[in-house]
């Protein structure tokens, strides 16, 4: 497994125990090194939150069959009214 593998997974378990010291944990965390899990930690506390957020401006950003019929229905009446 990669070092990433490593601490997605040693991160899981220690989430899922209540930051506990889970065994499987502490193991994989020694594989890892301390300066690499410092890393991925750090660097999942950054770009999660990114990620987060565009996930949500992407979600807002799309728009329901709903809401494009309603505004091909006014788009058209509309066209109508301009000569």
């Amino acid at each position: 497994m990669t070092r990433r593998m490593n601490f997605a997974l040693a991160y899981d378990l220690r989430r899922r125990h209540n930051h506990s010291e889970h065994p499987l944990s502490i193991e994989l965390q020694k594989r890892i090194g301390f300066g690499w899990y410092v890393l991925f930690w750090l660097s999942r506390k950054i770009s999660r939150p990114v990620k987060k957020l565009e996930r949500k401006l992407k979600s807002n950003m799309a728009v329901s069959p709903h809401q494009q019929a309603t505004q091909a229905f006014q788009n058209s009446a509309h066209r109508k009214l301009v000569f």
